[in-house]
């Protein structure tokens, strides 16, 4: 719900993947009227926080909300307009509580298999870059048949031509809290783009730049 109270509008679509979903959606936004009606607060709205300040800030225009599991990306690039390698960047949170330091560290946790199908999910939209919270103790982490969780991930990002295996793992190890990639052809479409258009366009930065996608 803050999601869309800071980065959404009354014209965002929402998009429910299944009944539960919907029905989640709806009991959370009763428990929210009764918080705000106690508190004396305005109701919840989408596109009434952050966003209401920055007038030059384009709002988000389609919320999904459900399991990644049970909708495909293409499905949401047709909702978007958008062809595979037109994105620009995919950012995605899976869960990280299987893998932290701080937490069980449990091999069998299912939700540990969603940061696979984050990673299923940008190799099928080919995005031109994405960014995806890196949590420390998933460098040391097997999945349930005893292959290291990076060596997984870095094969997905290799087989979707982000970048090789070693420079995944690489760019890994030495971000802590997020990571961000640039796809390995992401420059040559910049390079093609320039010779069909008058129009300047920033050249993409080297790939040795990738591990400062992040800084600000």
């Amino acid at each position: 719900m803050s999601y869309l109270y800071n980065l959404g509008s009354p014209g965002t679509v929402l998009h429910f993947i299944d009944a539960d979903a919907e029905r989640r959606w709806n009991k959370a936004l009763a428990n929210e009227a009764k918080r705000t009606r106690a508190a004396k607060l305005p109701g919840y709205a989408p596109g009434r926080g952050w966003i209401s300040g920055q007038p030059e800030q384009k709002p988000v225009e389609h919320f999904y909300l459900g399991d990644i599991r049970q909708i495909t990306p293409t499905q949401i690039m047709e909702d978007l307009h958008l062809q595979r390698g037109e994105a620009g960047c995919v950012f995605g949170g899976p869960p990280c509580q299987g893998f932290s330091m701080a937490g069980s560290r449990e091999t069998m946790d299912p939700c540990n298999s969603l940061v696979f199908e984050f990673m299923h999910f940008v190799v099928a939209v080919k995005p031109k870059a994405f960014v995806m919270e890196n949590v420390p103790g998933m460098m040391s982490m097997v999945t349930p048949e005893g292959v290291p969780v990076i060596d997984m991930l870095a094969r997905i990002a290799q087989d979707g031509h982000f970048m090789t295996a070693d420079a995944f793992k690489r760019t890994m190890a030495a971000q802590a809290d997020g990571i961000g990639f640039l796809r390995s052809d992401a420059q040559e479409d910049t390079a093609a783009r320039r010779t069909r258009s008058t129009r300047p366009v920033a050249p993409a930065a080297p790939a040795g730049e990738q591990l400062n996608l992040l800084a600000a």
